[in-house]
């Protein structure tokens, strides 16, 4: 495959070093004057580090983002012209192993990665758009202090291995090797379109636990992506461990057991390690890992104590331009909402993940459900187009998917199935209606039908018998579930079709998606508006995505209400019923009961997270396996869409045209929520005020929105407006 870019230089990598060391790749070069352009263009498979006469370009991390390196490999452009000087300059690459070198027997076996090898880089450094430095073999390679990295194990640094002066010119690199011509990784090279990873918040430890004379804990109170950079004075070659953790026991240890179960202990999970060189105050951060921890433990031999000078957490995740913000009368959903932001940030470096400890992998399913909150606090377009472009990378030429994005091989016969690979048409639908991107829909028709085509191909009498259920319940069955979401794929096909501007499609998915829908109640309706086994989730799939029958809505309904009721409001469901049980219940009329299942603080639920201290959403509703999990985050599009009433048009979409509907729970007295839409800024609020309902509402200049009150309904209006509104429905 060939880049979209020409490149001069050939793919390096360092000759001598071991695979779990970070090399060094260092050049020097002459310049008579600095032009006013200078850019170096990175692409590396694996992550780097450059730097140029000593200084980093950026403050971007984790770069470039992981990817199927088979498939696609990215590239930085790097704008350098304010760091050289007239005469030599050094510029100088380290190297780790990201994803695209795994060799750990953790979580997806990314060792057996057809693309594994040795890290290598490709680069040209341009002046004025003429190449001046290129990556050969006349870069010189030796190992850095950073002695062993991996993903999820973590990062060793040997501080007395630190090489004096190698960011100058006048260096005597001649005892390193010259670097070695690498094959390609084999995708095609593109440039990287999505924010980077930043560190974007600092926290200083709000508790210490001295666990023994050589032991240490520190408790940063809140749960986060990222790594901590610690400032020590200690004794050359002492070596201090340093083990990452999301919890702490009673005694103040840090507890990793419920997220190190992918990971053999031998190889260690979450782990770092730096030995001082001992020269006084010595600060160090590691460069190629990162982990998910609100605490971390450290440890040292005796009998010489090392003194911990300063220790801060960096938070780090993709830079998100911030779209929205929200607040309610309740103390709960507010909590919630920091809860479900920090756990989707925590769960979004450079691709969305499932944990930020465990695993790290992109599990589609996770992604799809997390979207429509994603596009109302943050602008994603860039990063998600990114992910959705990943996977369809891999689709197989019969239209299969997996489950995880970037794949080594895991993720297609397990883990995968129709509510996973609803990602395909998620994040298209979600893309349109948010930013107006068609392109998503359009330059991907053809897969997209092709997935559908395979879908068509395991059908067993019009019935899906294959693929994940609800995560977390397992209840109603996968075929229920599979079914269910292929026909909500034939409907949200004959959208694309629509807007594709393949019309002559439409009856076909039309005629399929009744297939179908009469397949499925043949299959699945038990009578007296019981589905499958009368579950919440089983209740309120055919109803969300409109299978039940018109004749038997009001039953289905009523058995969803009785049963949501039963359980005094306690959610007794999965990661797809958290999704699909709050919006059939606020859609027809029972927003009280919605209201009630959010903020009741009992086990299980959301509140329960909430009363607990929790800063991140759990993986499930006990709390004892991952504590930073995304998947149950729809809350946050729901009070959008439902307390704020905000609902784009899909006829004009990027918010052209769109609706604003608020529901009025009874124990709530205000909400106020704000979204940067592409045509500028939407704000719905209303408060409780002497009976009436105070309701003010932002429409853009440039925009138009229907307002759909208890009393009155006001069309295509704009700017702002002011209503007090009895709350009897008209």
């Amino acid at each position: 495959m060939n880049s979209t870019r020409v490149w001069k230089g050939i793919w390096i990598k360092a000759s001598t070093v071991p695979e779990n060391q970070v090399p060094y790749l260092r050049k020097t070069f002459d310049l008579e004057a600095v032009p006013k352009k200078v850019s170096a263009f990175i692409c590396s498979a694996g992550w780097h580090v450059l730097t140029v006469n000593g200084k980093r370009p950026d403050d971007r991390e984790l770069a470039p983002s992981v990817s199927q390196y088979d498939k696609r490999v990215f590239y930085i452009e790097y704008d350098i012209a304010k760091l050289l000087k007239p005469g030599k300059n050094v510029i100088l690459l380290e190297l780790g192993n990201s994803l695209y070198n795994d060799n750990s027997h953790a979580a997806s076996d990314f060792i057996r990665a057809t693309w594994r090898d040795k890290v290598k880089v490709l680069c040209d450094i341009a002046a004025n758009g003429t190449t001046i430095v290129k990556s050969d073999r006349s870069w010189k390679t030796a190992g850095s202090p950073t002695i062993f990295n991996n993903i999820r194990c973590g990062e060793r640094y040997n501080a007395t291995l630190e090489i004096a002066g190698l960011h100058e010119a006048e260096f005597d690199d001649s005892t390193w090797s010259p670097a070695n011509a690498a094959n390609p990784p084999g995708g095609v090279i593109v440039e990287e379109n999505a924010p980077p990873c930043r560190i974007v918040k600092r926290f200083p430890p709000k508790r210490e636990y001295q666990l023994g004379p050589f032991m240490k804990t520190f408790d940063f109170e809140v749960n986060m992506t990222g790594r901590c950079e610690f400032t020590f004075k200690g004794r050359r070659g002492k070596e201090v461990r340093i083990f990452y953790g999301e919890r702490i026991r009673e005694n103040g240890d840090v507890d990793r057991e419920h997220i190190s179960l992918h990971t053999p202990r031998e190889e260690g999970f979450q782990e770092e390690r730096y030995i001082l060189k001992g020269e006084g105050e010595e600060t160090w951060h590691s460069n190629f890992t990162y982990h998910g921890f609100r605490c971390v433990k450290l440890r040292w031999e005796g009998p010489d104590s090392v003194e911990i000078v300063k220790i801060e957490a960096c938070f780090i995740h993709t830079d998100f331009e911030i779209c929205g913000k929200l607040e309610t009368s309740n103390s709960i959903l507010n909590k919630l909402q920091a809860m479900t932001l920090q756990s989707y940030l925590s769960n979004f470096t450079g691709i969305p993940t499932d944990c930020p400890h465990r695993e790290k992998n992109g599990w589609t399913g996770d992604a799809q459900l997390a979207m429509q909150t994603g596009c109302w606090n943050f602008n994603v377009e860039r990063a998600c187009s990114n992910f959705l472009t990943s996977f369809l990378d891999v689709q197989r030429p019969n239209g299969q998917l997996p489950s995880v994005v970037p794949t080594g091989g895991f993720g297609w016969n397990w883990g995968n199935g129709p509510a996973w690979d609803a990602l395909l048409f998620e994040y298209p639908w979600q893309m349109y209606l948010f930013y107006g991107n068609t392109e998503n829909i359009t330059g991907n028709y053809d897969k997209i039908r092709r997935y559908l085509d395979y879908l068509s191909a395991r059908e067993e009498d019009g019935i899906l018998n294959f693929g994940m259920s609800d995560w977390a319940s397992w209840e109603p069955r996968e075929n229920f579930i599979s079914t269910a979401y292929y026909y909500h794929f034939c409907n949200r096909m004959i959208r694309f079709t629509e807007i594709s501007g393949y019309a002559g499609d439409v009856s076909v998915y039309r005629e399929k998606a009744g297939e179908v829908r009469a397949n499925f109640n043949r299959a699945f309706y038990r009578g007296n508006g019981q589905y499958a086994g009368g579950e919440m989730t089983s209740q309120a799939a055919p109803i969300f995505f409109g299978i039940v029958e018109d004749s038997e809505r009001d039953a289905a309904m009523k058995r969803l209400v009785e049963t949501v009721r039963q359980a005094k409001h306690h959610p007794e469901f999965g990661i797809l019923g958290a999704k699909m049980v709050p919006r059939v219940l606020s859609e027809n009329g029972y927003i009280d009961d919605v209201y009630r299942m959010f903020t009741q603080t009992e086990y299980p639920g959301w509140g329960f997270w909430a009363a607990s201290g929790s800063t991140t959403l759990w993986e499930g509703w006990s709390g004892t396996s991952s504590l930073n999990h995304i998947m149950y985050g729809d809350i946050s599009a729901w009070i959008y869409e439902y307390l704020g009433g905000i609902r784009p048009d899909w006829k004009a979409p990027a918010f052209a045209h769109f609706s604003i509907r608020p529901y009025f729970p009874g124990e709530l007295s205000s909400v106020s929520v704000e979204y940067r839409s592409p045509k500028g800024l939407i704000r719905s609020s209303w408060k409780r005020s002497d009976g009436k309902l105070e309701c003010c509402f932002s429409i853009p200049e440039s925009a138009s929105a229907d307002l759909i009150l208890p009393d009155r309904t006001v069309t295509g209006v704009s700017g702002e407006l002011t209503f007090s509104c009895n709350e009897t429905i008209k």
